[in-house]
């Protein structure tokens, strides 16, 4: 199912700095007034960090902060977690769209997901959030069978 909402270029673009250069710690997208694309509404830069999984985190709540519990949105940010041989780090899509949210802007979203999240070559892991316990990181982690210890 498709919207006919395209996705700006400027996504691709902050995408591919995200992914190549490693000095953001997250994008957000979401959609324009007119609803016609999919726009970055934000990038945040990665704050310095040590080399703890902790630090490395420390931006996940900055990011759940831009996620309002009345409007969509989508994100692209990595997730940082241990495995038995060692650290990893996966990059997720998080499609944001709460209950609260009206169902013209939640419908809108999700015929317009695949376009946005085609573009963004490579990411390959999605989470789908409805509320905010949806996002805890360590649930986040969890399905990558790893921990935050």
């Amino acid at each position: 199912m498709s919207s006919g909402v395209k996705v700006d270029s400027e996504c691709v673009s902050a995408y591919n700095e995200f992914k190549l250069k490693k000095n953001t710690a997250f994008i957000v997208f979401g959609f324009n007034k007119e609803l016609t694309k999919i726009v970055v509404l934000d990038k945040v830069a990665k704050a310095a960090s040590d080399d703890s999984l902790k630090s490395k985190n420390a931006q996940w709540d900055d990011l759940i902060a831009q996620f309002p519990n009345d409007d969509v949105r989508y994100a692209v940010a990595d997730v940082h977690y241990n495995l038995a041989d060692g650290q990893r780090t996966e990059m997720v899509f998080l499609s944001w769209a709460p209950e609260t949210a009206s169902v013209k802007r939640r419908m809108l979203m999700a015929s317009s997901k695949d376009a946005l999240k085609n573009t963004l070559v490579g990411c390959k892991t999605s989470i789908q959030a409805c509320c905010y316990p949806d996002l805890d990181l360590k649930g986040v982690v969890e399905k990558f069978k790893g921990t935050l210890d």
